[in-house]
């Protein structure tokens, strides 16, 4: 049976990994979609410059190459895209059974209609409307849209909007399956972990 909705749990989760990615304040250059050149780091929605190019692509269905497989994406470019002006770029995965016309219906976990035009969303679809990873496969798809150097940008961004001290971030071995904790020492009420 398909559920219309992820568990209560899974969409808090969902969105609060959504409401990280948008965090970082990107800037989205005219082609920085899947086999593209990495998103610049931006200040907030604050009139600061954008990359000067028109998006490179329209909002709608889009394929990629990955890993050797072609995978499709759902993008949301805002009406009245403004190249002279920063981006945020979130990327909202579905949930299991569920697809990236979900998410989009659902306005992206709810965050569309709060970004008041300031946001660039995309929805990946994964294998068989779920992420089993087979292969490093999903991965590699959400390394195409935004990598490991592009989500420590992002780590380091929130730290500094944050004012947080300087530390050693350690990380687990690539392909060693486990995570590493670490929590920063930021302004009060501010806390980055």
């Amino acid at each position: 049976m398909r559920h219309p909705h992820p568990p209560r749990g899974r969409r808090i989760l969902l969105a609060a990994s959504a409401v990280l990615l948008a965090v970082g304040g990107l800037t989205l250059p005219a082609s920085a979609l899947p086999n593209a050149a990495a998103p610049q780091a931006a200040a907030p929605q604050d009139g600061t410059a954008g990359c000067g190019a028109p998006a490179g692509l329209a909002s709608g269905e889009h394929t990629v190459t990955s890993n050797g497989q072609q995978r499709t994406f759902r993008l949301d470019v805002p009406e009245g895209y403004d190249q002279d002006r920063a981006h945020r770029l979130v990327v909202a995965l579905h949930w299991w059974h569920g697809t990236s016309a979900d998410v989009v219906d659902q306005g992206f976990y709810g965050l569309e209609p709060r970004a008041g035009g300031s946001t660039v969303f995309v929805a990946p679809q994964g294998i068989d409307n779920a992420w089993p990873n087979g292969d490093g496969r999903d991965v590699a798809f959400v390394d195409d849209v935004l990598n490991i150097s592009q989500g420590r940008a992002l780590r380091d961004r929130a730290l500094q909007t944050n004012g947080c001290q300087a530390q050693d971030a350690p990380e687990p071995a690539p392909g060693s399956g486990g995570h590493v904790r670490t929590e920063y020492t930021c302004r009060d009420g501010y806390p980055v972990v």
